[in-house]
């Protein structure tokens, strides 16, 4: 098993602001409103994000060895960072604007070392 941190998805917003189809599918189909939608606070996302990449943390502290390989945030090493790491538009599916496409999988992997 693998655990990675969790990315900061509240920059899906400045990636699809210009982007109609994503603007119309976020719309019609409710995608994660919490962070998608006008009304989202976005520092009360990312301080939740933060507190389970904390958590997360914290786990894997106590968890890591042959059966589970974490790659979570570390101050000082930002090779493992996915909360942190930069992402395209390229990089998200464009079946929701929210998931990672094909690209953007592998690039979590290359930047997580998986």
């Amino acid at each position: 098993m693998v655990v990675l941190s969790v990315p900061d998805v509240t920059r899906l917003r400045e990636l699809v602001d210009d982007v109609p189809a994503a603007q119309a599918l976020h719309r019609r189909y409710d995608v994660c409103e919490s962070v998608l939608s006008e009304d989202a606070d976005a520092d009360a996302v990312v301080e939740r994000i933060r507190t389970y990449n904390a958590t997360l943390a914290a786990l894997c502290e106590r968890l890591d060895g042959p059966d589970v390989t974490c790659r979570h945030d570390q101050a000082g090493e930002p090779s493992r960072s996915l909360f942190g790491a930069p992402f395209t538009l390229d990089e998200i599916s464009s079946l929701d604007y929210f998931h990672p496409s094909l690209a953007g999988q592998a690039g979590s992997q290359t930047r997580c070392g998986c």
